[in-house]
């Protein structure tokens, strides 16, 4: 990965016409090449890659939207907080396939869609609810991204939404993911959204440099870029709710989990996170999860870190070994 993404940012554009929208750009190969090196926790070479979007050369092309909700519908895709996101259109409803018909929609909102709207394949924990709530935003209301985050019981009385146009019918324990739905525009879905998949937000990459910078040493110069997105939701400085993240790398490193949380929820970076800090190495650490996920209760560490081989390749490949614990 390391190869190729290397040699794509120094061959790709900074950015693309509007016949090419969608296409990869450097910013999206440096990212990514930013991204690897964090799991193999190589801090300074994982800087370096994330420079070229938040301090260097691709800086111009790159910024928070105003907005938390326009990265998750069709209203405002590509947009500037976009690093890199897949295409999709509601333009044709054909069957699966390869015909000139077929589906260029996204199936996610159906499938992630609470019981009797979809088929909620994919289900929040409850847990983070509480979560979004811990903190205040600097004029003492809930945390905005929760409106845009999740479906739960309370989404009513919190901000004066219905689900899909209802009040709450399921479970008062239960969650469900909003992001990527289209609930703001109509009371059903279909397996043909045109909402595009956002891959790579800035705000991943303004948080994972922040992280890189403190595992650097450099808490203080971290601070200023968990600051940006807070800022956008209008939650106070970080040193100013909690002021010893300013100056204490481990307290900087345990409040940026929760930053992730907050910001990311529902993304498809929770596993890489939890693997890239090593939660998932040590049971303890597994303890502490598994209070608000029991799915972990089963989880050991050093075997369940990875899926095993299938064993009939193991078996005809003499230069493989089957991973530890299979």
């Amino acid at each position: 990965m390391i190869k190729d993404l290397t040699e794509a940012s120094g061959a790709l554009p900074g950015s693309w016409d509007d016949a090419n929208v969608g296409r990869p750009t450097k910013g999206a190969a440096m990212a990514l090449l930013g991204k690897v090196y964090m799991q193999q926790h190589d801090w300074q070479k994982a800087k370096s890659a994330f420079d070229y979007l938040v301090t260097g050369e691709g800086k111009g092309y790159y910024k928070l939207v105003d907005n938390f909700q326009d990265n998750f519908t069709h209203l405002n895709e590509n947009n500037t907080e976009s690093v890199f996101e897949i295409q999709f259109s509601d333009a044709n409803k054909g069957a699966d396939g390869d015909n000139t018909n077929a589906s260029m929609g996204n199936t996610r909102a159906q499938f992630f869609a609470p019981r009797s709207i979809g088929w909620s394949d994919g289900q929040a924990r409850n847990w983070i609810v509480a979560e979004f709530k811990k903190e205040k935003t600097a004029d003492g209301k809930i945390d905005p991204r929760l409106r845009y985050t999740l479906f739960y019981p309370g989404l009513e009385a919190d901000f004066g939404d219905k689900i899909y146009g209802r009040s709450w019918q399921w479970d008062a324990d239960e969650a469900w993911f909003k992001k990527y739905s289209r609930d703001y525009y109509r009371n059903n879905e279909d397996y043909y959204s045109q909402v595009n998949e956002r891959m790579i937000r800035y705000a991943d990459i303004l948080l994972l440099y922040a992280e890189a910078l403190n595992e650097l040493g450099q808490t203080g110069d971290a601070v200023k870029y968990v600051d940006m997105v807070r800022s956008r939701s209008k939650m106070l400085p970080l040193t100013t709710a909690y002021p010893e993240t300013g100056t204490d790398k481990d307290k900087f490193r345990e409040r940026l989990k929760i930053e992730r949380e907050l910001e990311l929820c529902g993304e498809s970076l929770r596993w890489v996170d939890l693997k890239r800090w090593g939660d998932l190495d040590v049971q303890s650490k597994v303890d502490v999860i598994s209070q608000r996920d029991p799915d972990f209760k089963n989880f050991v560490p050093g075997k369940h870190n990875r899926l095993p081989i299938p064993q009939n390749e193991v078996e005809n490949n003499i230069n493989l070994k089957q991973n530890k614990g299979y």
